[in-house]
C-alpha cells in the first residue's frame, strides 16, 4: 500500500482540528473548502495552548524534508538547500533562532516575514518567492520557500568585479522597482534594500525576498504619504550603506530626547527609505560603489546624513542624463524624494518611459546580458532520494564546485520532534496548501536538478578573506563574449560582519545625539544608562560570539559589509579631487578632548550597565525556555 499524500494527510489534519460538532467553522463549503489561512489560524491556536503528540505528527516539519546543505547566513538566520519527501523537488528554508529573534524583537519580524511570502504564494506574484510552509521547533522557527537557483544581483556585482553597463541596468532596475512597488502596494515597507536581496530567477527576472525588517505601512495620508509606526522605528534596522538619512535622523532624534530626559516627538519615517535604499543600489550598479562608504561608522554617518555635499556623480563613467537624474530624484531629502507619495512618481521618471510595466516579468533577456558564472558543478550532482540516504557523502566531494557544505560537515542538532513548544510564536505556522506537492518529480529526474554553486571570482593580486583563508579565486571562469574584466583588486570591506557594522552604526548614532546635547547647553538627565546603553557586538565583554548568539549550526562566515566593488575604476583609484581631505570633508576631522577621570569614571559605569543588561537579557531567556 502507497503512502498518503500530502492532500491526505491535510484531510487528517482538519478532522483533528475541527471536530464534527465543528464543522461550521469551515466554511461554507465545509472541510473541503477550509482555506490555507483558517487553518493555519486553527494550528497556531491548538500550539499555543496544548501539545497534541497526533497534530504534531501529521502537521508539515523537519520530518518530510531532507537537508542538503547551506546556502548562505545573513544577520538573523540561515538558509539550507532541501528537498522535499513528498515530491522530490529542491526548496529554500531559512532557519531563525527562537532566542535571538526575541534578543532582537526590535529589529527582527519573522511573523511580518512570514505573511508576506503567504500574500506572494496566495496572490501568486512574480516579485518574491512563493511561502511553501512555516513551522517551529523548540528552539528555532523556519520558512520553507520556493528555490531561486540564479543568485542574486549581489553574486552579478561580485563577479562583474565592478559596475555593470547602462544597458543591462536599465533591464534589471524597472524589475527591482515593481517588486518594491509590490510590497508597498500590500502595506509594507521593506527596510533592507540592497543587491543581496534581490534573486535572480532561471529567466533572469527579479524577486524580491529577506522581509525579517519589514514593517506594516500605517493608512496613506491626503498627500499619499505612508509613514512606518513609531514604535517600529525605535531601533535601526538594514545594512549600514544602505540605511536613509530619516532612519538615521530619527534614531539620533530619539537618543537625544532620551538623553535629557524629554519625550519625543518626531514623526516616524515613511515608505521612502526603501527608495534611497533603491538609488544607493542603482548608485553602485552603476559606479561599483557605494556612494556613502567609510571604513568607520562615524565616518559613514556623517556622510550620508551629509549627503548633499557628499554625493558625488563621477563624470570618468558615462552614463545617460536620465539615469543620472534618476539617481538625483532617489538620493534626496525625504520630503523632495521620488516615490514619498507613491509608486507612480518613480514609474512617470523620464528613464523609464519606454517601460512595459504589465507584462515586465514575461519579458525575455537580452542576449547579451551578463549573468553571474559560477563554478563548475560536473564533479558534483544531486543524488536521488534513496542514494542520499544510504551514502550522503560521496555525492558531494570534497573539492566539488559547490557552494553547499554536505551534512555530514555540520553539528547535528538534538532532537527535537517530541519535545514541547517552548514559547511559541502564534500566527507563524502556515502551510503548505493543499494542491502544494501535486507536481511529483519523479526520482530518476532528481539528479538532473543543478547544484548552487558559489559565484565565480576573477583571478586577482591578492585574494583573501577578512578572516584570512584563501578564496575560491583559483578557478577561472568563461567570460561573455567580448567583455572585459577588470584588472581585480583587494575588495576594500570592513573586517566585520553586517550585524556588528549596524551595532557600530547605533554607537555611533548614540555618541552624535551626545554631542548635540552638549552643544545645545541642555543638560542631560540623571539616568545615564540611558544613553550608555552602548550596543557592542555580542563576545567583546560576554564571550561570546554573534555566530553562538544566534545558535545555528554548519553556518558560513557572514558576508562582509558592502563595498566599492574589486575591479571597478573606483576601487582602483578614486577621481582627483581639487580640495585637500580636510577641505574637502570638513565633517570628518575629529576634534577629541583629552581624557579625564570623569570620562573614565563614565567608561567603567557603562561597562557595568553592559554587563548587568546582558546578564538580565540571558536570565530571561532562560526562563523563556524552561517554561
Amino acid at each position: 500500500m502507497s503512502p498518503p499524500s500530502w492532500r491526505q494527510r491535510r484531510s487528517r489534519l482538519i478532522a483533528l482540528l475541527f471536530p464534527s460538532s465543528s464543522l461550521t467553522h469551515t466554511g461554507a463549503g465545509g472541510k473541503n473548502s477550509l482555506s490555507d489561512d483558517e487553518l493555519a489560524a486553527k494550528l497556531n491556536e491548538v500550539l499555543e495552548e496544548e501539545h497534541d503528540e497526533e497534530i504534531d505528527g501529521i502537521a508539515f516539519g523537519n520530518k518530510d524534508i531532507i537537508k542538503l546543505g547551506r546556502l548562505a547566513k545573513g544577520t538573523y538566520g540561515a538558509v539550507d538547500m532541501v528537498r522535499c519527501r513528498w515530491d522530490n523537488r529542491i526548496y529554500a528554508r531559512k532557519i531563525l533562532s527562537k532566542i535571538f529573534v526575541h534578543r532582537a524583537k526590535e529589529q527582527c519580524f519573522p511573523l511580518t516575514e512570514r505573511v508576506i511570502h503567504s500574500i506572494a504564494s496566495t496572490s501568486r506574484t512574480p516579485w518574491a518567492p512563493h511561502l511553501i510552509a512555516a513551522y517551529q521547533t523548540p528552539l528555532d522557527l523556519y520558512m520553507v520557500t520556493e528555490y531561486v537557483e540564479g543568485g542574486t544581483l549581489a553574486d552579478l556585482l561580485e563577479y562583474a568585479q565592478g559596475g555593470i553597463a547602462e544597458a543591462e541596468v536599465r533591464w534589471w532596475l524597472p524589475q527591482a522597482v515593481a517588486a518594491i512597488g509590490w510590497l508597498h502596494e500590500q502595506g509594507f515597507a521593506h527596510r533592507d534594500i540592497k543587491p543581496a536581496n534581490f534573486l535572480i530567477t532561471p529567466t533572469s527576472h527579479l524577486q524580491l525576498t529577506d522581509f525579517g525588517s519589514a514593517a506594516q505601512l500605517l493608512p496613506a495620508s491626503t498627500e499619499g504619504v505612508q509613514l512606518v509606526p513609531r514604535d517600529v522605528c525605535t531601533q535601526l534596522c538594514g545594512t549600514v550603506d544602505y540605511i536613509s538619512p530619516e532612519m538615521l535622523e530619527f534614531d539620533e532624534g530619539k537618543n537625544e530626547a532620551d538623553e535629557v530626559d524629554e519625550s519625543f516627538e518626531g514623526e516616524g519615517y515613511a515608505r521612502e527609505t526603501d527608495w534611497w535604499s533603491l538609488g544607493v543600489m542603482v548608485y553602485e550598479m552603476v559606479y561599483g560603489v557605494v556612494p556613502f562608504f567609510a571604513d568607520s561608522m562615524e565616518d559613514t554617518l556623517k556622510r550620508i546624513t551629509n549627503h548633499r555635499r557628499t554625493l558625488q556623480l563621477y563624470d570618468e563613467i558615462e552614463i545617460s542624463i536620465g539615469l543620472k537624474d534618476l539617481i538625483k530624484g532617489l538620493l534626496v531629502q525625504a520630503g523632495s524624494r521620488l516615490g514619498r507619495r507613491g509608486l507612480h512618481e518613480v514609474r512617470g521618471h523620464s528613464y523609464f518611459k519606454d517601460v512595459t510595466w504589465r507584462n515586465l516579468h514575461k519579458l525575455q533577456r537580452p542576449t547579451s546580458l551578463l549573468l553571474p558564472q559560477f563554478t563548475d558543478s560536473s564533479t558534483a550532482h544531486i543524488p536521488s532520494p534513496d542514494q542520499e540516504l544510504n551514502d550522503p557523502v560521496s555525492y558531494f566531494p570534497e573539492g566539488s564546485f559547490t557552494t553547499i557544505h554536505p551534512e555530514f560537515t555540520l553539528r547535528p542538532r538534538p532532537d527535537q520532534s517530541n519535545a514541547k513548544l517552548v514559547s511559541p510564536f502564534y500566527g507563524f505556522t502556515w502551510g503548505p496548501p493543499k494542491n502544494a506537492f501535486d507536481k511529483v518529480l519523479h526520482p530518476s529526474a532528481v539528479s538532473d536538478v543543478p547544484p548552487t554553486p558559489r559565484v565565480l571570482r576573477r583571478l586577482s593580486a591578492s585574494t583573501t578573506s577578512i578572516r584570512g583563508k584563501a578564496t575560491d579565486a583559483s578557478y577561472m571562469t568563461p567570460l561573455r563574449t567580448g567583455f572585459t574584466p577588470g584588472t581585480g583588486t583587494v575588495r576594500r570591506t570592513r573586517p566585520m560582519s553586517e550585524r556588528q557594522a549596524l551595532q557600530q552604526l547605533m554607537s555611533a548614532v548614540k555618541e552624535s545625539a551626545h554631542k548635540r546635547v552638549l552643544e545645545s547647553g541642555k543638560k542631560p538627565g540623571s539616568q545615564l544608562a540611558r544613553r550608555d546603553r552602548t550596543i557592542v557586538p555580542m563576545g567583546i565583554s560576554t564571550g561570546v560570539t554573534v555566530e553562538d548568539e544566534a545558535d545555528l549550526t554548519g553556518r558560513t562566515d557572514t558576508p562582509p559589509s558592502p563595498s566599492p566593488r574589486p575591479g571597478s575604476s573606483l576601487s582602483r583609484t578614486r577621481p582627483p579631487s581639487r580640495l585637500t581631505p580636510t577641505e574637502e570633508w570638513p565633517s570628518l576631522v575629529h576634534e577629541r578632548e583629552p581624557p579625564d577621570k570623569w570620562q573614565d569614571m563614565t567608561s567603567r559605569r557603562r561597562k557595568l550597565l553592559e554587563g548587568l543588561e546582558d546578564a538580565e537579557r540571558r536570565l530571561r531567556d532562560l526562563k523563556l525556555l524552561v517554561r
